[in-house]
């Protein structure tokens, strides 16, 4: 008789893995790095941004470094850019991974695709919301 092994594809929820850095109270003068995971208009946003946080924060300067591909393996983040969709889904692997901690900053959905005009739009999203985490106006 043949044996049959029945696997229960249930994870596990890990106590806090990821050691999160507090946010700075204030960014000025500091270095402010995205990494860039290919996504289509990505690049967009995070130049935007760092405009934006320059601007309205005093960031010193802003570091753009782009991954070989999406599936790319990144050093741990310090906070995380999603879109409205996949906000979900980030919440849920960040607990899965022992990562709640994580600042997440959720744009409109879809990136991908948009109008210059449209990821200005988003950039602005995500420094509003950036802002509010660090308790500025």
């Amino acid at each position: 008789m043949a044996t049959i092994t029945v696997l229960i594809p249930v994870g596990e929820r890990r106590q806090a893995t990821l050691s999160v850095p507090p946010l700075p109270a204030d960014l000025r003068g500091l270095t402010v790095g995205f990494v860039d995971n290919t996504k289509h208009n990505f690049d967009l946003l995070v130049q935007e941004m760092g405009a934006l946080l320059k601007e309205r924060f005093g960031v010193k300067a802003v570091v753009h470094r782009r991954k070989a591909n999406a599936s790319t393996a990144a050093a741990p983040p310090s906070g995380l850019i999603g879109t409205t969709v996949f906000q979900n889904l980030a919440v849920s692997e960040m607990a899965a991974l022992g990562a709640t901690g994580l600042p997440l900053l959720v744009i409109q959905h879809p990136l991908g695709g948009e109008k210059p005009e449209a990821v200005s739009r988003r950039a602005l999203q995500a420094v509003e919301q950036l802002a509010s985490l660090l308790g500025s106006t």
